[in-house]
Order: structure tokens, then C-alpha cells, then sequence
């Protein structure tokens, strides 16, 4: 489960004029790769890829509805001028 990752997925999705775009802070893809390969090896089903800003992020949404978390990437993915 892994946060925004530098790589090409959001240039791909068309997506560089928004808060997504090349100016984000964004997790790096070798350590996503890196933890995601642990994970597996170590049996674990599910794990949160990046940064500590990105795991609390994930602990956050455990808690907040489905609509806010909707509405609040809406917001970040619309096209910016």
C-alpha cells in the first residue's frame, strides 16, 4: 500500500498539473520496492510503502469516512491552472 512514489504513474495518468505532479514530495521507488520485497518475504500480507508521513497517513484513514478521504483526493488530483 504505498503512498505517491517517484515514478512515471502520474506523469502516465496525465496527472502533472496537479498536486501530484513533479513538485510533490514523493516516496522513493527503491525503498517501496525494498519494503514491499521484505514484507513478502517475512509473510506479511499488507504493508504500508514509504516514508513515516505516509504511515501515518495510512493509520489516519483507519479513522476518517470514505466520503472526506474521497473528497480530499478529489481536491489534490483536480487539474491546477
Amino acid at each position: 500500500m504505498p503512498g505517491a512514489t517517484d515514478s512515471n504513474f502520474h506523469a502516465r495518468a496525465g496527472m502533472n498539473n496537479t498536486a501530484f505532479g513533479p513538485g510533490m514530495k514523493k516516496n522513493s521507488r527503491k525503498d517501496v520496492a525494498r519494503q514491499g520485497f521484505l514484507a513478502l518475504m517475512n509473510g506479511r500480507a499488507e504493508v504500508v510503502g514509504g516514508n513515516a508521513a505516509t504511515k501515518r497517513t495510512a493509520i489516519e484513514h483507519r479513522f476518517l469516512p470514505e466520503t472526506y478521504k474521497a473528497a480530499r483526493h478529489a481536491t489534490r488530483a483536480k487539474p491546477r491552472p
